[in-house]
């Protein structure tokens, strides 16, 4: 994260993916415990973001949510993100948070709507998306018999 005075705060793409999925765990206010463990299990199950030091990770989230809790926090997050990444770490990005929205097991119109503006803003074709989607959910459904 780059910090300088009387600029704007930058992302690194792995600082992005971190505050993505605090946007993600933030569609019905401030994370829960319960929030804070999915996400910890994302990022346990994604090599790049697993060798980020705990200090970052808190860090991160902690300022996603000074700014997703700002008046227009919500579009200037997703700006945030858009801006930090390249076309294909966007749809890394969408796909981390469909991970943290599946893991948690129920898929609220709140959820949806967000999954929708992060689509916009990284410009995401409907079939790459509907790839992303189904990937996922397949990926993390149990297996017969468990």
């Amino acid at each position: 994260m780059t910090l300088q005075p009387q600029s704007p705060v930058s992302l690194s793409p792995a600082e992005a993916a971190i505050a993505c999925l605090s946007l993600s765990a933030h569609v019905y206010g401030p994370a829960s415990e319960a929030d804070h463990a999915c996400i910890s299990a994302v990022i346990a199950a994604t090599p790049h973001l697993r060798a980020l030091p705990d200090s970052d990770v808190a860090a991160v989230m902690h300022l996603a949510q000074d700014i997703i809790s700002a008046p227009e926090g919500l579009e200037t997050m997703i700006d945030m993100l858009a801006g930090a990444c390249t076309p294909a770490q966007q749809q890394t990005l969408y796909a981390l948070s469909v991970e943290f929205i599946v893991r948690r097991a129920r898929v609220s119109p709140e959820e949806m709507r967000l999954l929708d503006l992060l689509a916009e803003a990284f410009a995401l074709a409907p079939l790459t998306r509907a790839a992303i989607d189904q990937a996922s959910r397949i990926r993390l459904a149990p297996l017969a018999g468990d």
